[in-house]
């Protein structure tokens, strides 16, 4: 799936953009790599100090030249003499990013924007992190949390708007999820325990031998990725599938740690209960802000795998009981 980098400055190469993608391991950039970003500016370095304007400019001139290492020093030196420097907090933001440090190119974006709300080009290039992550809505609340702002010009409120929906086709495309979302040929044979005021089918796919259906709150978009909770089943027949318990939850868990690793984040897995045909645990990708409760268990017709999602760092107890209760409530008929 591709990913967009706004241009700071005029100056800025397209092979910046593509470097950029390159870490977010997202190869369909080099076919649609096109943004304006009308951005602040600064009209001169004056305001700096001598010493800030030299750092600023060796590390401008790092930057356009890859080499980050350079560019991350001297904008750090920068943001030490005057820390009101907001094109420095991007550049740097940036040039982590490009020297595979993912979770410090957040951290730095995210003092960005705290220390300017109302600046709007950190909240994209933080959207475009969420994006190469496949983390797809939370790229479109930074997206869209950008164009809300009297900072972001009208040009580039439309691309963004438009960028939005072909980011959503892209997700679609790579999750399989066609216009079509709920499949009259599915009959899943499942009893789920859910309150029909609260929560709604949303999507349903697949064949009678291998089948995913996802529950949203009523009033979210979940086909959309505007969703605070989830709850998600995935049937494997056994004639068709490996249905071992054990080898699909360490074949998950490495998934996470991939995820984790990528992003150099740290992967929190917790065991709750399990038997030979059963496992419950939690999981959070610590930074993340979503985290699941999964029940993998297996029957005479193969291997169930549920799962409770919501876009918190951590459940509370009180959230923990109840997507248990939810997730021990799915029962083959």
């Amino acid at each position: 799936m591709p990913t967009q980098v706004g241009i700071f400055f005029s100056k800025i190469s397209l092979t910046h953009i593509v470097n950029f993608a390159k870490l977010m391991k997202m190869k369909a950039i080099y076919k649609i790599i096109v943004i304006f970003f009308t951005v602040c500016i600064f009209s001169s370095l004056a305001c700096y100090s001598q010493n800030a304007s030299s750092y600023y400019d060796a590390g401008y001139k790092a930057f356009k030249n890859n080499d980050y290492k350079s560019a991350i020093y001297n904008f750090e030196k920068v943001l030490q003499i005057n820390e009101n420097v907001y094109d420095a907090y991007c550049f740097l933001g940036m040039s982590y990013g490009l020297n595979n440090d993912v979770r410090k190119s957040e951290e730095i974006l995210i003092k960005a924007i705290k220390k300017f709300p109302d600046k709007w080009n950190a909240y994209t290039f933080l959207g475009d992190i969420k994006r190469a992550q496949h983390l797809t809505s939370s790229a479109i609340d930074y997206y869209e949390k950008a164009m809300s702002l009297p900072s972001m010009a009208e040009n580039e409120r439309k691309y963004f708007a438009k960028l939005i929906q072909e980011v959503i086709k892209e997700q679609k495309a790579y999750e399989g999820i066609n216009a079509s979302a709920i499949s009259k040929n599915i009959t899943p044979d499942i009893t789920l325990d859910l309150d029909k005021n609260i929560w709604t089918l949303a999507y349903l796919k697949g064949n009678q031998g291998n089948w995913l259906m996802e529950y949203g709150l009523k009033g979210e978009d979940v086909i959309n990725y505007k969703w605070s909770k989830l709850i998600t089943i995935n049937f494997f027949s056994k004639n068709r599938f490996n249905t071992n318990v054990q080898s699909h939850y360490t074949s998950f868990v490495a998934k996470l740690k991939n995820q984790a690793d990528t992003t150099n984040r740290a992967l929190s897995v917790k065991e709750i209960r399990k038997t030979d045909s059963e496992i419950y645990f939690e999981w959070s990708i610590i930074g993340r802000n979503e985290c699941e409760i999964v029940r993998i268990f297996t029957t005479d017709k193969g291997l169930y795998f549920a799962h409770y999602a919501q876009k918190t760092q951590n459940f509370t107890q009180e959230q923990r009981v109840q997507a248990l209760k939810i997730l021990q409530s799915v029962k083959q008929k």
